[in-house]
């Protein structure tokens, strides 16, 4: 229309002035309009371009987060895996934990009953060296009253002596008396030469006799003597075979004193107490020997229990500390798979997020035409963005914690690794102990058995010895005997003859007298 009232006006000739006004608006009107177009037109070509741009950033973030999410997912493919390897750990783990308690609950039981078994033989032992000490010490007494008694004796015997001497006196007077007699008359004299003589030739046959009386006598004590040395390890048969060869010496030094050899007696009884005596604190040092060596077992044994318990309570101690890491695990699981859901709650919201952008992208175009929504819903896009990226860097500080928890969880693994090898090497430290402990019982049972078995022996050697020893005494005896009969026979001849019944009988009796010792000589020496 406007165009048209121009173009009427130039086909009239003389416009009105109305008419020039109202074109004169229809102009300013027009130059008015163009320009707010424009402005339309630059705003709209502007806030395309912003749109555009922003739609590329959205496009740029959508990808990036596509890529993140990508790798949030392999991060968490890895997080799975070494969550797999770490149970499969953790069930090797309890699986070494289950063997160890059994093998420790095995060895305790090995332990004790080895411990129960060991304190039995060492109480045995203990007693028996006990009873044995106590019946030592009894034996040793009885060997001080041997000695103290046969101290009396020896007393008794010299007393016995010096009587003896003061007999022989009297009977040298008697004799000298004879002697004055015999000079009455030479037949006589001459025949009782010859008596004498003879008398002389029989007693040289005693005296060789006494000599070898007196060799066997030196074996049979060179015999006791070899038998001390081998008995002076064991106190109970030294201190029978002592009370016996006291016996012997007793009844030798009476068969001496018979022989008027009463002080080398007495020197061969000082050797023997002195013998006696040394052999006597050779076996107080046997016995302080074997006392040590109990109470070193004692002491190792000790050690050995002590040993024990203090494995027992490291053992305790970790298996508290095995209970509360496999709880620390538990949590740790737990903790990691409330992660992983979070995790897979928050992937699937990126992956609405990101079809709703796409949506958005898709409706964009449609929707370009109103700017007020478009804006709108951009801004509400921003946010669920910075929301994502938000919950993103979340879960990355998330997935960063659990990495660390699992590298601690790694780090004690191995330090408890380290620990059970400790351990268990430890435990085949205090093994081998044990079993060298029990070889070492196992030694000294061996000895205490071939003590027992020697002992034995010697036992049985010495009662053969004894019993020779006494046969031989016996023999010795019956000859002392035989020699105090024609001893006593002799005085009671010499009584007659003081009596005054004649030379003749005293003569006739001497004969038979020394007629029975030649026969006696004769027996004995044929024995």
């Amino acid at each position: 229309m406007a165009k048209k009232k121009p173009q009427e006006a130039q086909r009239d000739s003389h416009p009105s002035d109305q008419d020039q006004m109202a074109k004169k608006k229809v102009q300013a009107t027009q130059k008015e309009s163009l320009p707010s177009n424009q402005e339309q037109i630059s705003s709209l070509k502007s806030l395309n371009g912003l749109l555009l741009r922003e739609t590329v950033e959205k496009r740029e973030q959508v990808s990036y987060l596509t890529r993140s999410n990508e790798d949030l997912r392999a991060e968490v493919a890895l997080s799975e895996a070494e969550n797999r390897r770490l149970r499969s750990e953790c069930e090797t783990f309890e699986d070494r934990s289950i063997l160890s308690d059994l093998e420790r609950t095995v060895i305790l039981a090995f332990v004790s009953s080895h411990r129960e078994q060991l304190e039995g033989l060492v109480k045995g032992e203990i007693s028996l060296f006990e009873a044995e000490g106590a019946c030592l010490r009894e034996k040793l007494r009885r060997a001080m009253d041997v000695a103290v008694a046969k101290g009396s004796e020896l007393i008794e015997l010299r007393r016995a002596r010096s009587e003896d001497q003061v007999e022989n006196g009297r009977l040298r007077m008697v004799i000298e008396g004879l002697e004055k007699s015999k000079s009455e008359t030479e037949a006589g004299i001459e025949r009782l030469r010859r008596l004498l003589e003879e008398s002389r030739k029989r007693f040289d046959d005693l005296v060789v006799e006494k000599s070898d009386v007196e060799r066997d006598l030196h074996f049979a004590l060179h015999e006791r003597d070899s038998d001390r040395t081998v008995i002076g390890q064991y106190k109970e048969s030294e201190i029978d075979l002592v009370t016996r060869l006291g016996e012997v010496e007793g009844e030798v030094q009476a068969l001496k004193s018979k022989l008027h050899s009463a002080s080398d007696e007495k020197d061969l009884n000082r050797t023997a107490l002195d013998r006696l005596k040394e052999e006597a604190m050779n076996l107080s040092m046997e016995l302080q020997k074997v006392d040590g060596e109990k109470e070193d077992v004692e002491r190792a044994h000790d050690r050995d229990v002590r040993k024990i318990f203090e494995l027992e309570s490291k053992l305790i101690d970790l298996e508290n500390h095995l209970k509360n890491r496999e709880k620390a695990i538990e949590s740790v699981m737990e903790e990691k798979a409330l992660v992983e859901k979070r995790l897979t709650e928050s992937v699937l919201s990126i992956e609405n997020l990101k079809s709703d952008l796409e949506k958005a992208i898709t409706d964009k175009e449609e929707i370009f035409k109103v700017n007020g929504w478009l804006t709108d819903d951009l801004r509400l896009q921003r946010d669920e963005l910075d929301a994502a990226i938000g919950l993103q860097s979340s879960l990355r500080e998330d997935v960063n914690r659990l990495s660390s928890d699992t590298e601690q969880m790694k780090i004690d693994r191995d330090a408890k690794a380290a620990e059970m090898k400790g351990f268990i090497s430890e435990r085949d430290t205090i093994r081998a102990e044990l079993q060298l402990r029990v070889a070492e019982l196992g030694l000294l049972n061996s000895r205490f058995s071939e003590m027992e078995e020697r002992r034995a022996e010697e036992k049985a050697e010495m009662e053969m010895s004894l019993g020779e020893a006494r046969r031989r005494i016996e023999t010795m005896v019956r000859e002392v005997e035989e020699k105090e009969r024609v001893a006593e026979e002799l005085k009671v001849t010499l009584a007659a003859a003081e009596k005054g019944k004649g030379l003749w009988t005293l003569v006739s009796s001497v004969t038979t007298v020394f007629a029975a010792a030649a026969s006696v000589a004769y027996v004995v020496k044929v024995r």
